[in-house]
């Protein structure tokens, strides 16, 4: 029973990021997948916050999150208290990963600032948001 414990754990313990992370998918308002970086990728708008999830997914044998990425900040300041607003639009899947457009306005009378974003996904990994300076 012990080595059948330590197999499992073993076999379990590359996906330990995903165990941790979770959606409520009954809040969700828009979902869409497609592939990136030649994998399917997967993200999730909610009612519930200003989030944007970003999955990776295994099909084989049976579906599951291999790695998922909460959006929930940009330079620090959390979506929710840094900025009057921040949205994701524009989201599309391509050979090097996930591309958005991040709509923010902050908590100063400055207007809205459109950013172009990127998630690169490379080898079932997604890495850190990039995005290029204010493009509107």
């Amino acid at each position: 029973m012990k080595v059948f414990r330590i197999i499992a754990l073993l076999v379990i313990s590359p996906f330990s990021i995903a165990s941790s992370y979770t959606v409520n998918y009954s809040f969700a308002s828009d979902v869409n997948s497609g592939r990136a970086g030649g994998v399917l990728a997967r993200y999730v708008k909610t009612f519930e916050n200003e989030c944007l999830e970003v999955e990776v997914i295994s099909v084989k044998p049976n579906p599951q999150v291999l790695q998922g990425m909460s959006l929930c900040s940009f330079e620090g300041k959390p979506f929710s208290i840094g900025f009057a607003h921040a949205g994701f639009q524009n989201i599309f899947f391509a050979k090097d990963g996930v591309h958005l457009d991040l709509a923010i306005t902050s908590l100063d009378p400055t207007g809205e600032e459109i950013r172009k974003c990127f998630i690169p996904v490379l080898n079932w990994r997604l890495s850190a948001l990039q995005c290029s300076s204010v493009i509107g």
